[in-house]
């Protein structure tokens, strides 16, 4: 499993990538933004069930 940050550098990594890509095509509607985007969600999905995770554990603990 990946650490938090491993999983946040990922997703600083695809936000930028991202503005960039956005800057180029110049449309938020671009079919690879859209797909770029959803990746994006995916990681940040990823990211909140890992510190939801966590944030379980310590308060069981």
């Amino acid at each position: 499993m990946e650490t938090l940050k491993e999983l946040q550098e990922n997703i600083e990594e695809v936000r930028s990538l991202l503005n960039n890509t956005i800057l180029v095509k110049g449309s938020l509607t671009d079919p690879e933004i859209i797909y770029i985007s959803q990746q994006l969600d995916c990681l940040l999905n990823k990211h909140n069930r890992v510190v939801n995770m966590c944030k379980k554990v310590i308060n069981d603990y």
